[in-house]
This record gives C-alpha cells, sequence and structure tokens, in this order.
C-alpha cells in the first residue's frame, strides 16, 4: 500500500485507503482531485490510473470516476 499511496502523491492528488484496512492483499483507495478545468481534471484522473496500472505489485480491478461541476 506505500508504494500506491507514494505513486500518488508523486502525480499531487489526495488519496486515503477506505475500505478493507483489515483485510491482507486488498485495499480500496479513494482519490480525490480538483481542477480549475474539466480537461486538467481528465489528464490528472488518467496519470493516476496509467500509473496504478503500471505497478507490478497490485492488481487494478476496478475505476470509478465521478464528478461535481461548479455551478455557474
Amino acid at each position: 500500500m506505500r508504494t500506491v499511496m507514494t505513486q500518488l502523491k508523486r502525480i499531487g492528488v489526495s488519496a486515503a485507503e477506505v475500505d478493507f484496512q483489515d483485510t491482507w492483499q486488498r485495499a480500496t483507495v479513494g482519490v480525490a482531485v480538483v481542477a480549475p478545468q474539466y480537461s486538467q481534471l481528465q489528464r490528472l484522473v488518467r496519470s493516476v490510473e496509467v500509473s496504478l496500472r503500471a505497478l507490478d505489485e497490485i492488481e487494478l480491478l476496478e475505476v470509478h470516476v465521478s464528478h461535481l461541476e461548479r455551478p455557474e
């Protein structure tokens, strides 16, 4: 888990283990990203996914993305 959190910190996103803390070899990680433009947000989210998939010591099972837009 330390490798995952270190990688996410390098990208510049906030992350926390949000489920399965007491389960060996399993974790759910929540990531929060804030960006002034949607295109920037998409790039950051894609960077997170690509970086995690590149780690040999983990298997990324699922990615779910949701976003909130600022009301105008």
